[in-house]
């Protein structure tokens, strides 16, 4: 009997840690919210279907069909037209780096070591630093930060779970789909890491 409730109260406090993280939103005001809906049973392929604030599909996001320590993902359309691709460098020590492209910017997204949690420095063409993307060790949380330390945008999800939300500031100089490339790209990332 003792056992039982011992298990009783130690998935009591994995319930309320489950739920309080999932509730968690960004304080980020004139911003843009995108919900991105992790295909959780997908094991082999990242796959993520992303939809504005108003609920209505955006884009898709797909990564190869096994993922072998590198995973590409290509960003399109509603009707299918590609939007932006991040390429996938693995490193066995540091994250992985990702060529982030859009049609109208380029990012290098470089992983840097952390000890706990994960971290990126995001570089233009030209190799300037212009922000630094920082996440949790639970992955529950990141932020994009730009070259002044500003916060441009922000990640959120709950404990084990694969869905997240996006906030983009307005005043971002990052373009949004490139936002959504790196937070899928870090995604991606940390899921294969579990």
């Amino acid at each position: 009997m003792k056992k039982f409730f011992t298990t009783l109260g130690v998935l009591s406090i994995m319930l309320i840690i489950i739920a309080i993280t999932s509730n968690i939103k960004s304080n980020m005001k004139n911003s843009i919210v995108y919900n991105c809906d992790y295909h959780a049973l997908n094991l082999f392929r990242t796959e993520i279907d992303v939809k504005d604030e108003k609920g209505k599909n955006y884009s898709n996001i797909k990564g190869n069909y096994v993922k072998m320590g590198s995973d590409p993902l290509v960003m399109t359309s509603t009707s299918g037209e590609s939007i932006g691709t991040a390429g996938d460098e693995y490193h066995l020590i540091s994250q992985d780096s990702h060529s982030i492209i859009t049609d109208s910017q380029s990012i290098e997204m470089v992983g840097k070591v952390k000890i706990f949690g994960e971290e990126y420095s995001l570089y233009d063409t030209e190799g300037n630093e212009i922000g630094k993307a920082v996440f949790n060790f639970w992955g529950t949380n990141g932020k994009i930060t730009d070259e002044k330390g500003n916060v441009i945008a922000e990640y959120n999800s709950g404990w084990l779970r694969k869905d997240y939300t996006i906030t983009i500031s307005k005043d971002s100089r990052i373009n949004n789909d490139a936002i959504i490339l790196i937070f899928a790209s870090y995604a991606s990332d940390f899921h294969y890491d579990e």
